[in-house]
């Protein structure tokens, strides 16, 4: 009887944890499609106003500042407010501040909405993320932040599909993303979300800490945000100063999505069977190589760059899963929301140092210059991927 009990009860658990594991997903996911959305839609957007590299740039860099404070903010949120009520609240002012850059032309006043919008959207993206980590089991935590990252793919390619079908009409776009937010607000009461994280320091001290733990698992966060950040805000204006026509600047876009929704999760299972370290490795090898394909290539052909840029962007996106995974095997059970939202601060730390060098570059290497910056970015994280796995080979 006591073990029939005690197997029911395990049941129970699994099926709960089941059910919120999808719950954060779907939540990742529709944070993730308002991004894939507003990246192309925002620099485009740009680009047709100044076309300037630099503008794109720093208006991206605008959005990932505020990434730092709100990752840096989440746990303290959840554990004051609650789960439920913090993501609502901060999808709801996100779905509105979506809105509002229909409203103004200004290029000042984009920079504030560009901010503020990525601080509410990052709570809402740090508080799915942290709890899929949580309740993810330590032998099967990179198939979690696997399927996660692939609904965060999904997003992303839903968003770059809803790009492709409404981008010309900005409002209805604009109105697209802010329905993604509102969708989120209401997905989240679902009863499967209990969750309160503990309030730890999640500043640059927590990232330091971190960092101690985990070298290079903080750093592929800061490439994987580098990395990301550059893809979806300059890829579109890269295909434009290519001479792609609109249908072919969407399915570039939609072939990187799609790249993310298939590659990510067999990169997760991957890493759990050969090891995280071993797998960043490689996936930091195929990001250094990939861009320069574009550079020695035909990147004016469609047929030519699409099935790059599916490559490039799922194997990019499996920085952040194998990245994710190492830094939670080496963190305690105890510290995963503070180890969370570290590794989130160092993805901004990332995006926010990207978008400013790619912006210069693409004007000065005319349209290349994109690519030789997602190569090099590529290539510092190799070489720490591969002196980790020599050190630690030696320690032995």
């Amino acid at each position: 009887m006591a073990r029939a009990a005690a197997q029911l009860s395990k049941n129970r658990k699994r099926r709960w944890m089941i059910r919120a594991a999808i719950v954060a997903c779907i939540c990742g996911g529709l944070a993730g499609a308002a991004f894939g959305l507003a990246f192309p839609l925002l620099s485009l957007a740009l680009e047709n106003r100044f076309g300037s590299g630099p503008i794109i740039g720093w208006n991206a860099a605008a959005g990932a500042v505020s990434t730092l404070f709100g990752a840096a903010a989440t746990p303290a949120l959840v554990k004051r407010f609650g789960l439920r009520p913090a993501v609502t609240a901060c999808a709801l002012a996100s779905a509105a501040l979506f809105m509002a850059f229909a409203a103004f032309d200004s290029l000042v006043a984009w920079y504030v909405l560009r901010f503020l919008f990525g601080l509410t959207a990052t709570v809402v993206f740090v508080a799915s993320e942290t709890w899929i980590n949580h309740i993810a089991p330590p032998t099967q935590r990179g198939r979690y932040l696997g399927f996660f990252a692939a609904a965060l793919a999904s997003g992303l390619g839903l968003g770059a599909i809803t790009f492709a079908l409404v981008g010309r009409f900005e409002t209805l776009s604009f109105a697209a993303g802010a329905a993604f937010f509102v969708i989120c607000a209401v997905i989240v009461h679902t009863p499967a979300l209990k969750f309160r994280p503990s309030a730890e320091r999640t500043d640059l001290s927590a990232l330091a800490s971190a960092a101690k733990a985990a070298p290079i698992a903080i750093l592929a966060g800061c490439a994987f945000g580098a990395i990301e950040t550059a893809v979806w805000n300059f890829l579109p204006v890269y295909a434009v100063r290519l001479d792609y026509a609109a249908f072919g600047v969407s399915a570039l876009m939609t072939a990187a999505a799609l790249g993310n929704v298939v590659l990510t999760a067999p990169i997760g299972r991957l890493a759990d069977k050969i090891g995280r370290l071993r797998a960043l490795i490689g996936c930091a090898a195929v990001s250094t190589i990939t861009p320069l394909l574009f550079v020695v290539g035909p990147a004016h052909l469609l047929a030519y760059a699409a099935p790059l840029a599916f490559i490039y962007a799922g194997v990019g996106a499996g920085l952040y899963t194998v990245g994710l995974a190492r830094l939670a095997e080496r963190i305690p059970a105890s510290r995963i929301s503070q180890a969370n939202a570290a590794f989130v601060v160092s993805y901004g730390v990332g995006s926010l140092a990207s978008p400013p060098a790619a912006g210069a570059m693409i004007d000065v290497i005319d349209p290349h210059g994109l690519m030789l910056t997602l190569a090099a970015i590529a290539l510092f994280l190799s070489a720490g991927a591969v002196f980790s796995a020599v050190r630690a080979r030696l320690a032995r």
